[in-house]
């Protein structure tokens, strides 16, 4: 079964200009599934103006959805979202019916090759970067994906922050780094500590330009809780906590940490934080750990 979509890349209907026409023809024969006018539009397209940067993000969506095919068939482990398990006379689970994703690899390099060449030529396109980002965690390129997310991060400081989007539109964003927090959750949601250097990688190369960026301090604090290092973990739950006593997540986290290394007295002090807050929950919460620990 075909997946028609179009990633992070969002094709809009701008003014009618030269390019604009060949962008609405693209995108009806998108919308419709007719790969065959889809390919003869982004031939004509590329003949007239094969440096528009609206192009690069039609020729890679079509390869994108050529890329993609989603199958029905036996799998052995359980796949995400709905399947059947199978039984043996026994009763016991032998397997699953299910859908899984299938690649085709050549369309899965051109989409590639394009979206490279269109970042190449139109550096400051935020939607490329992230279309070509969501793309790699798709197809679980992950070394390539940290190193396009480190890229996207050296592009922003190198432009002092002047993004532009689709039609060229100008982009401002006041926290960019909230962007690649979905990025970390895409490598968390695979559930594989293997994958944990790239996690590091990325809050590394987000704290290198914004240094106070939360979100990716904790998430250095909880790869160390989970491989084990709880000093290391304290470490940054307590930084996060230094800038910002207000979040209770981390406050919470960093409680945690010192209770679990035995530092009652710490951890009630930390716990004691979430009395001022004002999520009523954390309070009640704080008030309960606290009774407890004394």
């Amino acid at each position: 079964m075909k997946r028609y979509f179009l990633l992070l890349l969002t094709i809009w209907l701008g003014p009618l200009g030269f390019a604009q026409d060949y962008k609405a023809q693209f995108l009806s024969a998108f919308d419709s599934g007719n790969d065959s006018t889809q390919r003869m539009v982004l031939d004509v397209w590329k003949l007239a103006t094969p440096e528009d940067a609206e192009y690069y993000v039609a020729e890679f969506n079509y390869h994108v959805n050529l890329a993609y095919n989603e199958v029905m068939g036996i799998l052995p482990d359980l796949p995400q979202g709905e399947a059947f398990a199978i039984t043996d006379s026994t009763g016991e689970v032998v397997g699953y019916m299910g859908s899984y994703m299938s690649w085709d690899s050549v369309h899965t390099e051109l989409a590639l090759q394009t979206i490279r060449k269109g970042i190449a030529a139109h550096p400051n396109r935020l939607d490329m970067h992230f279309g070509y980002i969501h793309f790699l965690g798709q197809a679980k390129y992950w070394e390539d994906f940290a190193v396009a997310i480190e890229g996207v991060l050296a592009q922003d400081a190198a432009n002092d922050h002047h993004w532009s989007w689709s039609d060229n539109e100008s982009f401002k964003e006041p926290n960019f780094p909230s962007f690649f927090q979905d990025y970390q959750v895409t490598l968390f949601d695979e559930q594989d500590p293997a994958l944990f250097p790239y996690n590091i990688r990325i809050s590394n190369a987000v704290l290198k330009y914004y240094p106070e960026d939360i979100p990716s301090i904790s998430n250095l604090g909880v790869i160390a809780y989970y491989q084990e290092d709880l000093e290391g973990a304290t470490v940054h739950f307590q930084r996060a906590v230094d800038l910002d006593p207000s979040d209770m997540i981390v406050v919470f986290n960093l409680a945690y940490m010192y209770e679990t290394l035995g530092d009652v007295e710490k951890a009630v002090a930390t716990y004691e934080l979430a009395l001022a807050s004002d999520d009523a929950e954390a309070r009640e919460q704080a008030k309960a750990i606290i009774a407890e620990l004394k």
